[in-house]
């Protein structure tokens, strides 16, 4: 009867030229969604998960479209964030709290898979364009359907991935038909009217200004362009880059009342570029809102992948982070780190809203489902990118029961994939490298598999509770009894993803290499295959999951093409697809009344599916609240609406009853007790709950609606609303300064880490007089022009102080110093300083609570100690190692060129220090236990030059005056001095060697090598050939009397030495290095 009414709807409208119902296309069959796990409460903003599978393929180029989350403001200022994981719409008032949710996840009315654009007409109406299911969608003020247009198909009023979307004053909608690469145009009623002839590429983000002139970003090229109703370029700006004026990876785009253009870039590049830019009228970059995160969380003000962004008309800028996303070209993510920011007009960060991917309930990149033998549904889910998994359970009603995040404490899940129930209390749940064996109340019974199978994707059980896994690692599928013990394996075609077994023992395994389906028999024969990759029906692109119905027909998940399809058993023809309304099904299982279920990767949720229509009640209706647990500050008022849909086939009313357990200090408003709803259709019930400014710390309570049927009295549903104010952590006070000189004066500072919203405070000090004295108590933080302060130490060791605004202001935010108190040292010693009586009091909240410590003042001498050391400045040492020795007075602290050094309990040190050649530097330090140095610096130089004397004819010779034998004279020939070298290397360091063969003689010092040869005049220094001597090129190595004598100028001054001769006294003097 539904269905004929829907038809006699559709042609009724068709008569009136309005295109408000998505045909079914004839090769198509429709599944019908009976139930969703996994969707959080309407307060909760969610982000897709693409980190199982993307839909990028060579037929379908969708790598500029993830993610897009957009956001836009209403005509009463009202702010709207799209939920691209759960497929709803957000309406969030100027405090952000949540007011209104509609949507719900699928295709079809009222129905949204992947919006990622959103406009609001001057009634506040909603268009919502939808990316997977290529239509654009029309809600009124409350969120009520009225309908969608568009198929997938490149005709006239047909969309390939809509990206954005637009309303200008007269009606028009604009959409951006991205994969098509065009503009389409269609009046408020949703009837086609033109394609804008431009110059975009790859149409994006869209807005309208006060002239109704267009705005889109060409995502492609990194361009935006504003246009005229016609298409006409007016102007463009912008290019593909990381430098202001420039985009890596642009969507979504606003306008505010002056004319300001505010382009948001994703910055999903090599080189991130997360912000939203503004420019002027004409294109002229003016500045930059936030920044790219470092780190997870990020902090205030940077973002991770930011998805969309609306300005106010105060020119605040609310930004949505939908996670962390990565690999661009061909992106994955995951949504890590969802947070709402809001900046004001000069770019400052002013608050944000986290909405934590940990909380209970949240499933995160779900892999497979299963239903145990008590209806409960066990999930699988990657929670993160480091492949580190859990299971969370489910009622049969959605409800949450709990995670398990693996087999124990210490053995957390990893690499997590398929799971299945064998129906009679088992659950095996597939890993890495083995199956872990659950009973249904969460407890760990053993491993299955271990060292048999590898990277478990896929998991069933047969008709005789035998356990098959398709191990993907080693591209086989394994069978164990339910002991674990191993029954058999196979090894199909390809590596296996997916697989189910029959009644009949047959196996269906999915394959991603080839992208098709296998069909074994019983005895694991090949019975054939179907499928391979493609976009058009009976193709797959990434098949996942499989199963068979009660007919015996094959259901296919077709991962990245967004579909389920069906095959015959026997044949393997193509029975029915859907339309791409099911972006990611992963694994397929099936329920013991034959529903599917299907773990939905890119929503983060698990979907139930019939294929048959639900049985609709006389009389059924839904209740919910658009905020669940909500914090709100002190002096706010919360405006939230319970929304009540009536599901059944009759127009119904419902008696309202409230359960108020909120403070009695706190207003609480709904102005009914009856409402009447008609049959499929859906009313908001306003409420507001006003929290007075003295609500203190976590004060609050719950409020619980309960609504009965008219028509069915023992039919009630309730919804229950938690309203606390935030926690106020206490007020961290502390005094800042420890010291104070004996018979002088020193201050100590009153600080705060910091206290929000500071109207006033009063303090009352203790010190120990006989130690200190006050001199002088004044305030270092304005409060404010009008802040009075007071103050009272006339009373030896206590101070009073009382510092406060005036009149009906505001409070203001203090850190640090607040007050500074200056004492004079009477004696010497410890002392405490202690704060009682502390009072803080909040402008919103009233007094709050302070954490305030004592503290150790200390009165110390201010004279430096005594200091001395064993050398005088200036000298002159020889030896490099010197040693320091000195006195301080007993009880400091020595530093010798910043090196802490051991003293002895009389005060005495010594230390011993590495001189470099020349002058160095040496500074002594004492420090008293109070701070007080004392400090010495003093010069030592040091000379370690070798000095080596020879003489002719004389085999005694000194090395820095000490004598030495050479084995034989030195002697002049060819007017050279030629010596036995060997003792003088050796003396300035280097090492000598003779080639007998060759004879040649190598010296070696340093980075120098040396190569001389008996009887030639050349030798080689670092292996370039040089004359021994440029003039007398009879100068040469020789053997004299039966030793190797060398040209001692040649040899000495090319390892850096210096020279000098004393012909008087035939005496030679070498120095090295030379000075």
């Amino acid at each position: 009867m539904k269905r004929i009414i829907s038809l006699l709807i559709c042609i009724a409208l068709m008569l009136a030229s309005v295109s408000s119902v998505v045909p079914v296309r004839a090769d198509t069959k429709p599944l019908y969604q009976v139930g969703v796990i996994g969707i959080l409460p309407d307060d909760y903003i969610g982000a897709f998960a693409l980190h199982t599978a993307n839909t990028y393929e060579s037929d379908y180029k969708s790598d500029l479209s993830f993610p897009m989350q957009g956001m836009t403001s209403t005509p009463d200022g009202n702010l709207v964030v799209l939920d691209t994981s759960y497929g709803r719409v957000h309406v969030l008032d100027k405090n952000l709290y949540n007011i209104l949710t509609f949507g719900k996840l699928g295709y079809g009315e009222g129905k949204l898979q992947y919006p990622v654009d959103v406009a609001v007409d001057k009634d506040g109406n909603f268009y919502i364009a939808d990316f997977f299911n290529n239509y654009f969608a029309k809600f009124d003020k409350n969120g009520k359907w009225i309908f969608n247009v568009g198929t997938e198909g490149s005709g006239n009023g047909q969309f390939n991935g809509p990206s954005g979307i637009a309303v200008d004053s007269s009606g028009n909608v604009y959409v951006s038909d991205q994969l098509n690469g065009r503009i389409q145009v269609f009046d408020t009623n949703g009837n086609f009217k033109a394609v804008l002839q431009t110059d975009v590429v790859a149409p994006g983000g869209m807005c309208v200004d006060s002239l109704n002139n267009l705005y889109v970003v060409d995502m492609r090229s990194s361009v935006v362009y504003k246009l005229d109703s016609t298409g006409k370029t007016l102007l463009k700006f912008g290019s593909a880059g990381t430098n202001d004026e420039q985009f890596v990876y642009p969507f979504d785009i606003s306008v505010d009342k002056q004319g300001n253009i505010y382009v948001l870039d994703r910055g999903l590049g090599s080189k991130k570029h997360a912000c939203v830019q503004k420019f002027d009228s004409t294109g002229k970059f003016l500045m930059k809102f936030g920044d790219n995160a470092t780190k997870i969380p990020q902090p205030n003000g940077t973002f991770l992948t930011p998805g969309g962004f609306a300005v106010d008309d105060n020119g605040n800028v609310f930004v949505i982070d939908s996670g962390y996303f990565y690999n661009p070209g061909n992106p994955f993510g995951y949504p890590v780190g969802i947070r709402l920011t809001q900046f004001d007009s000069k770019g400052n960060f002013v608050r944000k809203v986290d909405f934590n991917e940990s909380t209970k309930g949240r499933l995160i990149n779900p892999w497979a489902a299963c239903e145990d033998s008590k209806g409960n549904i066990w999930v699988t889910s990657w929670t993160n990118f480091n492949d580190v998994g859990e299971v969370d359970i489910f009622t049969p009603d959605g409800k949450f029961i709990k995670a398990i995040k693996g087999i124990s404490d210490k053995e957390p899940f990893k690499a997590i994939g398929g799971i299945a129930s064998d129906h009679n209390g088992s659950i095996y749940v597939g890993l890495g490298d083995y199956v872990a064996k659950f009973d249904e109340n969460f407890n760990f019974v053993t491993k299955i598999g271990v060292g048999k199978v590898s990277n478990v994707f896929g998991v069933a059980v047969d008709s005789s509770q035998n356990i098959w896994v398709a191990s993907n690692g080693t591209q086989t599928v394994v069978g164990f009894k339910s002991d674990g013990t191993l029954l058999s394996q196979f090894s199909p075609a390809h590596a296996p993803v997916g697989l189910y077994v029959d009644k009949n023992g047959n196996f269906y395994i999915t394959t991603t290499d080839d992208n098709k389906v296998y069909v074994y028999d019983s005895s694991q024969k090949l019975k054939g295959s179907f499928g391979g990759g493609g976009r058009s029906t009976g193709k797959f692109w990434v098949p996942y999951g499989v199963v068979v119905d009660n007919s015996g027909n094959i259901i296919v998940a077709d991962t990245e093409n967004g579909r389920l399809q069906a095959f015959k058993g026997d044949t393997f023809d193509l029975l029915w697809s859907t339309e791409r309304e099911f972006y990611e099904p992963a694994m397929l299982s099936l329920t013991k009344d034959g529903k599917i279920l299907v773990a939905d990767c890119f929503h983060n949720v698990v979907r139930i599916l019939s294929e048959t229509a639900p049985q609709v009640s006389q009389f059924d209706f839904a209740v919910r609240s658009s905020v669940s647990d909500v914090k709100v500050k002190a002096g706010d008022t919360l405006n939230f609406n319970v929304a009540i849909e009536n599901i059944g086939k009759t127009d119904d009313s419902y008696s309202v009853k409230v359960e108020n357990n909120l403070p009695s200090t706190w207003t609480f408003t709904v102005n009914t007790n009856t409402v009447s709803v008609k049959s499929n259709d859906m009313i908001l019930i306003p409420i507001s709950v006003g929290v007075p400014m003295t609500a203190g710390s976590e004060e609050g309570g719950t409020v619980t609606l309960t609504f009965t049927s008219t028509g069915l009295p023992n039919l009630s549903k309730s919804v229950t609303i938690s309203i606390f104010t935030p926690e106020v952590p206490p007020v961290k006070v502390s005094f800042v300064g420890d010291k104070v000189p004996l018979g002088s004066t020193g201050t100590i500072d009153l600080s705060v880490e910091k206290a929000d919203d500071l109207y006033g405070l009063a303090i009352t000090i203790s010190y120990d007089s006989a130690k200190l004295k006050v001199s002088k108590v004044e305030p270092v933080f304005n409060l404010g022009s009008n802040a009075v302060f007071l103050e009272n130490h006339d009373k030896a060791g206590t101070i009073i102080v009382g510092y406060s605004l005036e009149g009906k202001v505001s409070g203001v935010t203090a850190t640090g110093s607040l007050i500074r108190i200056t004492f004079t040292g009477v004696s010497e010693g410890d002392s405490n300083i202690v704060p009682t009586d502390v009072t803080f009091y909040n402008s919103k909240l009233g007094v709050i609570k302070t954490e305030a410590n004592p503290s150790t003042i200390t009165v110390y001498n201010p004279v430096p100690p005594t200091l001395t050391v064993d050398f005088a400045d200036g000298i002159t040492v020889k030896d490099s190692s010197f040693y320091i020795t000195g006195k301080t007075d007993p009880g400091c602290a020595v530093t010798i060129n910043n090196s802490k050094i051991t003293v002895g309990s009389d005060g005495r040190f010594a230390y011993s220090i590495i001189l470099r050649e020349g002058a160095n530097t040496i500074t002594i330090v004492s420090t008293n236990k109070y701070g007080i140095s004392n400090k010495i610096t003093r010069t030592v130089y040091l000379k370690t030059s070798t000095v080596i004397v020879l003489q002719i004819g004389s085999t005694t010779f000194t090395v820095n005056d000490t004598p030495g034998a050479l084995d034989s004279p030195p002697v002049i020939k060819n007017s050279r001095t030629l010596v036995p070298i060997r003792a003088i290397i050796e003396a300035i360091g280097g090492s000598i060697s003779w080639d007998g063969t060759t004879k040649k003689v190598t010296i070696v010092l340093g980075d120098k090598t040396i190569e001389l040869w008996i009887g030639k005049p050349q030798a080689k220094v670092n292996g370039v050939t040089k004359w021994i001597d440029d003039t007398n090129h009879k100068v040469m190595p020789e053997i004299i009397n039966g030793r190797t004598m060398l040209p001692l100028r040649f040899v000495t001054e090319n390892l850096g030495a210096k020279v000098d001769w004393d012909g008087a006294t035939k005496t030679i003097t070498i120095t090295y290095p030379a000075p």
